[in-house]
């Protein structure tokens, strides 16, 4: 095999890189977030929009991401507004997720 070049590795299709340091809106964000769905239809109900369901668990890297990086974006925090959020947290005793509607 002279004169060839060492065969390389290939590289990786994807690199997970970490998120950006959290900014303090994700969390006044989430604190208007409905846990009961009842609750998050009512008042859907009440302001005549969606609800919008946001699944998550601690184990979920992107949910991770999106909390840090994509939920603080101004134009994200803005969409939301038009939308009842549901915080469903897959992690949750199942009979603490049907308790809370």
């Amino acid at each position: 095999m002279r004169g060839q070049a060492p065969a390389r590795p290939a590289a990786p299709v994807f690199r997970w890189a970490a998120p950006p340091e959290p900014a303090p809106a994700p969390l006044a964000v989430k604190a208007a977030w409905h846990t009961s769905f009842a609750a998050a239809a009512e008042a859907a109900r009440r302001r005549k929009v969606g609800v919008l369901v946001y699944f998550t668990a601690t184990w979920c890297a992107p949910c991770r991401w999106m909390e840090r990086a994509t939920f603080p974006e101004p134009e994200v925090v803005e969409a939301l507004r038009r939308f009842e959020v549901l915080l469903v947290d897959v992690d949750a005793p199942r009979s603490a997720r049907s308790a809370s509607g």
